[in-house]
């Protein structure tokens, strides 16, 4: 379930459209029954995430940048986090950025394998982590109480939510069968 909810979530992630910029002229596109272009350099347009990672990868776009998807915002987040006593809100797409930073900055250092690509992707994979498990301590906490506040459960992604309420369920199951009720 819990699976499922990430993947549909991605699969959310990846059909939004997203800001880019032809490096290279392309020829018309046919994409499902939509056809696409042709583009010529310099052009700007919005396209699927997928489709215009696709064309990245082959040197024809240059995706605008996403400030968002960057180190100082990972950074940032995981300090606002870790700071507050309540969860705080998130994009929906919060994860599946998260996921697609960490796996452009393994891509990164997979072609051009540098010290400071090499940096850059520890420290994303510690500030990811260290954000992640303390969001997941407050969401644990959160499904140990008969009634949170509606607020706070609002403030979850579609995954988290997830997550939170196979745990409560868990949780009240388990509470069940030791106290005999």
């Amino acid at each position: 379930m819990i699976t499922s909810a990430i993947r549909a979530q991605d699969l959310s992630y990846e059909e939004a459209q997203v800001d880019v910029v032809f490096i290279k002229p392309c020829p018309q596109v046919k994409v499902a029954e939509e056809v696409l272009g042709p583009f010529n350099e310099g052009v700007e347009t919005k396209l699927p995430l997928w489709l215009a990672m696709s064309l990245a990868n082959q040197g024809i776009v240059r995706l605008r940048q996403d400030s968002s998807r960057s180190l100082v915002e990972l950074s940032k987040s995981a300090w606002r986090e870790e700071r507050s006593d309540t969860l705080l809100p998130v994009d929906p797409d919060f994860y599946s950025r998260l996921r697609s930073y960490l796996k452009e900055l393994k891509l990164k250092v997979e072609k051009s394998p540098s010290q400071q690509a090499l940096n850059e992707q520890r420290q994303a994979e510690i500030k990811a982590n260290d954000l992640v498990n303390c969001r997941l301590q407050k969401i644990v906490k959160m499904a140990l109480d008969k009634n949170p506040p509606k607020n706070l459960v609002d403030n979850m992604t579609t995954e988290e939510k997830v997550f939170f309420n196979s745990l409560r369920e868990l949780i009240e199951k388990w509470r069940g069968l030791i106290l005999g009720i």
